[in-house]
């Protein structure tokens, strides 16, 4: 907007709605070529394990395998693979409850279940082909918990929700940020560095992250 417009919107008291800015000044080009090829690469560059599949069946396949050796699980959010908790459960994994309940004694005896969480299994809102980075946002029906308590973070997403960066995600979706009460962008493992720049892994958060792409 050149300054004299400028000057006499601010004198009137008017200024464009957010629905007539053009976002495209603000859209880098973002990554060439395959995305969900490039989205796998720089997750696997971040520590991450990207796992590409075709099917929901496939996809039921690869969370299985995960799942082998651990016995707890938390399911987060309404997950594109159908019926996937209730397998679990039927396959003898225990599901530990996300919702907290408002009694201060019960409270305390429903987070102390989180010491023995293993595995967390969310969907997500965005994938990020430029960073390899899941965007997760979190609301009432889907806590935070589950990818940031366990040591595994098994994130379901489709291919339908890759977006090229950061910002193709907000130009495509600029209402995601205020659709929940919390977002995060993860990119790989949690880590974390001491004086001596040396990273650890699963400090503060997953371990190991997990992402299966549908499609």
């Amino acid at each position: 907007m050149e300054r004299d417009a400028f000057l006499r919107r601010a004198a009137a008291g008017t200024f464009p709605d957010a629905e007539e800015v053009d976002p495209g000044a603000l859209v880098p080009e973002g990554p060439a070529g395959d995305l969900v090829e490039c989205f796998c690469d720089e997750l696997a560059a971040a520590a991450g394990t990207p796992h590409r599949v075709a099917t929901m069946d496939e996809a039921l396949e690869v969370v299985l395998e995960l799942m082998d050796g651990h016995h707890t699980f938390m399911a987060r959010g309404h997950l594109p693979v159908p019926g996937l908790a209730g397998r679990l459960i039927h396959d003898g994994y225990h599901i530990v409850g996300s919702d907290v309940p408002k009694d201060a004694g019960e409270r305390k005896r429903h987070q102390l279940d989180y010491e023995s969480l293993e595995v967390g299994i969310t969907a997500v809102d965005g994938l990020l082909a430029e960073s390899g980075s899941i965007v997760v946002t979190s609301g009432r029906e889907s806590p935070r918990m589950a990818s940031l308590i366990p040591e595994v973070h098994i994130a379901l997403a489709t291919t339908d929700q890759m977006y090229r960066s950061l910002s193709h995600f907000f130009s495509e979706r600029p209402g995601a940020v205020t659709q929940g009460s919390n977002m995060v962008v993860i990119t790989g493992p949690s880590r974390t560095g001491d004086i001596e720049q040396t990273l650890t892994l699963g400090v503060h958060g997953p371990r190991q992250l997990h992402v299966i792409v549908i499609g």
